[in-house]
């Protein structure tokens, strides 16, 4: 069975991890994540996590204000400072973290603060459809499942 509490580290990465020093151009990074089949980038500076660059940021700080991707640096869009989770940390953790901030990705850093992977929002899903699977399957083979009927309100 399939549990909620399942730590990152247990987790496998759905998109691969691109770092990019900050004075790296728009134009090259957005090529980069076209290329990968990435929704964003890491902005990695002296070996640590400066930043991260997504879909989001393009459309909403370059696209949209009509900036030539070519002329702008990561620094100059990126989120600074982003949230950041340990691979420790539990998927529960996670979710919360994703849902109150809005958060699509979340990079995953060492004890160091380096980006070692990201979790997305549809590892999570994809997580979370296990679980629901496995407990689906748990109750229809319980005899006993039947004389417990969930009808909600707490």
């Amino acid at each position: 069975m399939q549990r909620i509490d399942k730590a990152i580290a247990d987790f496998a990465p759905s998109q691969p991890v691109i770092t990019l020093p900050s004075e790296t151009s728009v134009a090259q990074a957005s090529d980069l994540m076209v290329e990968q089949h990435a929704s964003c980038v890491l902005v990695e500076d002296n070996n640590k996590l400066s930043g991260i660059f997504t879909e989001r940021d393009f459309l909403e700080k370059v696209a949209f204000p009509g900036i030539a991707p070519e002329e702008i640096s990561l620094q100059e869009v990126m989120t600074p400072s982003p949230e950041t989770l340990g691979p420790g940390d539990c998927i529960t953790y996670a979710i919360n973290k994703m849902a109150v901030g809005g958060f699509r990705n979340i990079p995953i850093v060492d004890i160091d603060e380096r980006p070692s992977s990201i979790l997305a929002i549809r590892d999570v899903v994809d997580h979370l459809r296990y679980v629901f699977e496995d407990t689906v399957e748990d109750n229809l083979s319980n005899p006993y499942a039947a004389e417990w009927i969930d009808l909600g309100g707490g």
